[in-house]
């Protein structure tokens, strides 16, 4: 064999070679890809998929609903909350777990509205607000005789309530 056929040779197994390495590294790099797409694609097996927060946005791009664990300190405590806005971006109902209880706002366009909530000793309460944006609450409760209560009071005053017993008579104070 000759100079120049051995060098022929070396030069075609060369080629074979480095068209073998192109192709394998081509087909690492797209099982790589595949399997990096795939991890994040397909939600763990226990079913669940762990984020911080949803949000899900309307055709022109604005936020309509948002699902989160409030780190930025929107609620008082960084609470869970859910929050559905108008096409303006005004939300107008708004779900949350405020000091470890249920609070619930609604709200129109010009953010007018009420809300009910489990107050701090854990009596259900329903808070609304007067013409001139002065908030107002009413809580309902249970006499310790089992008698229906309902309490208003507003932000300035003692409360005023009435409590109805069973016979009809009603005792307000």
């Amino acid at each position: 064999m000759t100079f120049e056929e051995r060098f022929e040779k070396l030069e075609r197994e060369l080629a074979a070679a480095t068209r073998r390495n192109r192709w394998t590294l081509s087909a690492a790099v797209l099982v790589l890809v595949g399997l990096v797409t795939a991890h994040s694609v397909i939600p763990p097996a226990d079913g669940f998929i762990a984020r911080r927060g949803f949000i899900v946005t309307d055709e022109q791009g604005r936020e309509r609903i948002r699902l989160a664990v409030n780190s930025d300190q929107t609620t008082l405590d960084g609470a869970p909350a859910l929050e559905i806005s108008d096409a303006q971006g005004i939300c107008q109902v708004s779900l949350e777990v405020r000091r470890g209880s249920p609070y619930l706002s609604m709200h129109d366009a010009q953010g007018r509205g009420f809300t009910q909530q489990v107050n701090a000793e854990g009596k259900p309460e329903l808070g609304m607000f007067n013409a001139q944006e002065r908030p107002r609450h009413i809580t309902l409760d249970v006499g310790t005789n089992g008698n229906p209560v309902l309490i208003m009071r507003d932000d300035a005053r003692q409360p005023d309530g009435v409590e109805i017993f069973r016979d009809g008579s009603w005792l307000r104070w």
